[in-house]
């Protein structure tokens, strides 16, 4: 499916014929009268409702398996959840929509089921993966604009206002490690054309999404280092001895002492590169 994602960045929804959705970041929907945060949606089953169909992609839901996620046994299910459930349907399509033709179009009735149309909705996380997309068939120079597009678009977390965090919890962590890791990338990238400057953006970036991330520190503390701040670089190395004590109870592999000892001992710029590309090697 090709979406206006993919065509540009034109997501009105009166233009398009189309709903638009920003799931990185706090939910927001699209509408030609102005966009509705996720807050709008007033209940939070209803809220969680939309999300758990936005994650599925375009697979249908069956109402059991939505009645158990909103539910899963709780003491405050409702005495008939799939009257409530259809309910909750009802809000969500007023919501995404005043067109009701396009409304029942888009969160359409299976058999026992729902799903929203992927061909009616335009999401921000796939405009993300377009970018990737055209990013792993482009030219070097192309490669590493295309993901500076897909990284600024890839600001915040995956429904970071959700008020079920649950819900998305293998997605938004799946998310934020594909988010470090294309940060990650650029930082190599900006490192090798001696981009100081945004090498040091993009390693703080990735550890915002993965902050035990001892590939960031080892960038970070090059970085710093070829800037002249070897105190700032000394700091990157307790920070990471810090994170990893403190999250997961491990100190920091041999690859990353020995670039923090080669700062320590004022290596060359060179030299500390090609140390750290032998260290991201292994």
């Amino acid at each position: 499916m090709t979406t206006v994602w993919e065509q540009g960045d034109d997501i009105d929804p009166a233009r398009t014929g189309r709903v638009a959705v920003r799931m990185i970041g706090p939910l927001t929907i699209i509408r030609p009268d102005g966009p509705r945060s996720g807050r709008e949606l007033g209940a939070v089953k209803t809220r969680s409702l939309l999300e758990l169909l936005l994650l599925s992609r375009g697979r249908a839901l069956s109402k059991d398996e939505l009645i158990h996620a909103l539910w899963d046994g709780s003491k405050n299910m409702p005495a008939d959840p799939s009257r409530t459930l259809e309910h909750y349907v009802c809000v969500l399509r007023g919501t995404l929509t005043s067109d009701r033709t396009l409304s029942r179009a888009l969160l359409r009735t299976g058999t026992n089921s729902y799903v929203i149309d992927p061909d009616l909705l335009d999401l921000d996380i796939e405009r993300f993966e377009a970018l990737m997309r055209r990013a792993a068939t482009a030219t070097p120079a192309e490669q590493r604009d295309l993901l500076e597009q897909a990284v600024a678009l890839a600001a915040d977390d995956l429904l970071a206002d959700s008020p079920s965090p649950e819900l998305a919890r293998i997605e938004r962590a799946t998310h934020r490690e594909t988010v470090s890791a294309l940060h990650l990338w650029l930082a190599d990238a900006a490192l090798g054309a001696r981009e100081l400057h945004r090498t040091v953006w993009h390693g703080e970036a990735a550890l915002r999404f993965t902050p035990c991330s001892e590939h960031a520190y080892r960038v970070l503390m090059v970085a710093h280092h070829a800037l002249g701040s070897t105190d700032l670089a000394r700091l990157t190395y307790r920070r990471c001895v810090t994170a990893l004590q403190r999250e997961l109870a491990i100190e920091p592999t041999a690859q990353t002492t020995a670039v923090a000892a080669a700062v320590q001992t004022g290596a060359g710029v060179d030299e500390l590169v090609a140390l750290l590309r032998r260290a991201d090697a292994t």
